[in-house]
């Protein structure tokens, strides 16, 4: 059940302690409290204001020859490769074969990082070359980092975080596989007062933006001026202007890293923040939520809020469709779930690892099929998860990465979205981003034994087939028959490696003697799970084997 949060007077006050005692959230005037049990969802008129920004600039975009670099399905490709460091990657897919991946770029000759883009049409199995960048031109190139994209229904919303500056971010993507598309890529910066420590991105579709203008929101965690970390949301008005809402006076607690997203099916508008410093309180995570109206006075309506409190709470991400959200995070080196799937009306929360090793930076998204999905980096590993009953049970971590340890663990190291990942990898000399499509299937070799043949003993051949080479090749050769069934021979070994289109050395069981009619039965089978099994008959003459 929700109760209703309100500035209290004295006789409202009482009955907020008597409601205190049976556990429900209350308020006292200057102070802030939230529901953070297992079920308790809170609701508050949130005392918000709105404030005017304009434009400092805009963005040109610039490419920094075109040839596709083609991507084997399957396997990790080196997508953005310079010769200098590139990191923190962001991935937005349009569920419609775009895939667009930006990511913190150091352009050498001028000593800054920047934000570059790399975008495929084809459901990233091919891409443009490293030459063919996207980055937007100030003029000045001012240094930023962190990007971050959403799916906003059509084409993606997206925002960055300034190094220095004082300034929000905001990009419009129409179409992520094409700059130049409809009104094409554009970039902007807003003035502002307050230097943003964390910035996200939430898109929003036209049902529910407060306006034509508005392809999504910016969330950010900011300095303001004489006070602590507190929290912003912008999103632009018109040709020129936007309007951000914020606390008129400091919360009683400091926001850190941030996120969020918007459900574009039932238009409900979430964030999800790290909180710390607040006092009498467990230091954890804040999830909060309104129903966007369509409105510019959108903000004005009921907020609702969820409290997640052990202390050790941090790096959250959240993903929202259809009535379900579901918030993944670091608690005490495991990877936990936090879900709704009533818009927020009831929670749960399951572990997604529970092991005794360190697990952090989870990703979330949600598959073709509705199902959610996360990654999350392991000693220096990335690994994948998936849960087909809404987030009550995980599958076993498969391992993302083909080479082993090479993935940079650190705050932004990758990123997810429907099937598609990104990721920063040291594997090379440089930081480089590598891309995996984690919903296509594994290349896998295929067994095939391609011949028995006979003569001093029987001789047996087999092929890969496949597409990836076949590792700890088991096979076995079976000889019974002849006179009485006095022939049984059997032969038996391992091949270490057999790569693809690759064909064995004759595999033999040597002589044995014997007189009349046989069979010959072979199997091979490898650690991929490939198999073959073949069945031949012959004749035995003395030490000579005929088989047909």
């Amino acid at each position: 059940m929700m109760t209703k949060r309100k500035n209290f007077g004295r006789k409202e006050f009482w009955k907020a302690i008597v409601a205190f005692a049976v556990a429900l959230a209350f308020f006292m005037p200057g102070a802030v409290a939230f529901a953070n049990d297992e079920s308790s969802v809170s609701e508050m008129k949130r005392e918000l204001v709105s404030e005017t920004y304009e434009i400092e600039r805009t963005g040109v975009i610039k490419t920094i020859s075109s040839y596709n670099s083609i991507m084997p399905i399957g396997v990790d490709f080196q997508l953005i490769g310079l010769d200098t460091d590139d990191i923190s990657p962001s991935l937005v897919a349009n569920r419609i074969g775009g895939v667009m991946v930006a990511a913190d770029i150091e352009l050498s000759d001028l000593m800054v990082t920047t934000v570059g883009f790399k975008y495929s049409s084809d459901d990233g199995a091919t891409w443009p070359s490293d030459e063919d960048i996207v980055i937007f031109d100030f003029g000045d190139f001012p240094d930023i980092d962190l990007p971050d994209l959403d799916y906003n229904g059509i084409g993606a919303f997206g925002t960055l975080v300034p190094i220095s500056d004082t300034y929000m971010w905001t990009m419009d993507f129409p179409d992520v596989s094409d700059p130049e598309a409809g009104d094409g890529w554009s970039a902007i910066t807003w003035t502002t007062p307050n230097p943003v420590n964390y910035a996200t991105g939430a898109g929003v579709n036209g049902l529910y933006a407060p306006n034509s203008w508005a392809k999504g929101f910016v969330v950010a965690s900011v300095d303001e001026p004489g006070r602590d970390y507190d929290w912003y949301c912008l999103w632009q008005t018109g040709d020129g202007a936007a309007s951000s809402i914020h606390y008129p006076s400091e919360l009683p607690w400091d926001v850190g890293r941030i996120e969020g997203c918007v459900d574009l099916v039932t238009g409900r508008f979430y964030d999800v923040y790290e909180y710390f410093n607040y006092e009498g309180y467990t230091d954890g995570l804040l999830i909060e939520w309104i129903t966007l109206d369509g409105t510019p006075n959108w903000w004005q309506g009921s907020w609702y809020d969820k409290g997640i409190a052990t202390g050790d709470d941090a790096y959250p991400d959240i993903i929202a469709d259809d009535g379900n959200c579901y918030v993944v995070y670091e608690q005490n080196g495991d990877i936990m779930c936090t879900c709704t799937h009533n818009d927020g009306g009831s929670w749960q929360t399951q572990n997604i690892t529970e092991t005794v090793e360190i697990e952090r930076f989870p990703e979330i998204t949600i598959d073709p099929d509705g199902n959610p999905t996360c990654i999350f980096t392991l000693a220096e590993d990335l690994y994948v998860v998936n849960s087909t009953d809404g987030g009550v049970t995980w599958s076993i971590p498969e391992q993302v990465n083909d080479n082993p340890g090479t993935v940079v663990v650190e705050y932004g190291c990758a990123d997810f979205d429907y099937t598609f990942s990104a990721w920063t990898d040291d594997r090379n000399v440089n930081d480089d981003i590598y891309f995996d499509i984690l919903g296509a299937p594994p290349l896998l070799p295929t067994l095939d034994i391609v011949d028995i043949s006979g003569g001093l003993g029987v001789s047996v051949t087999i092929k890969n087939t496949g597409e990836a080479a076949a590792t700890n090749v088991t096979w076995s050769i079976t000889v019974k028959g002849g006179f009485l069934g006095r022939i049984d021979e059997t032969a038996n070994d391992t091949i270490a490696s057999l790569a693809v289109g690759a064909e064995s050395d004759p595999l033999k069981t040597g002589i044995f003697f014997g007189l009349g009619k046989i069979e010959v039965d072979v199997t091979a089978v490898c650690d991929e799970g490939s198999s073959d099994e073949e069945t031949a008959t012959g004749w035995q003459i003395i030490i000579f084997t005929m088989v047909s």
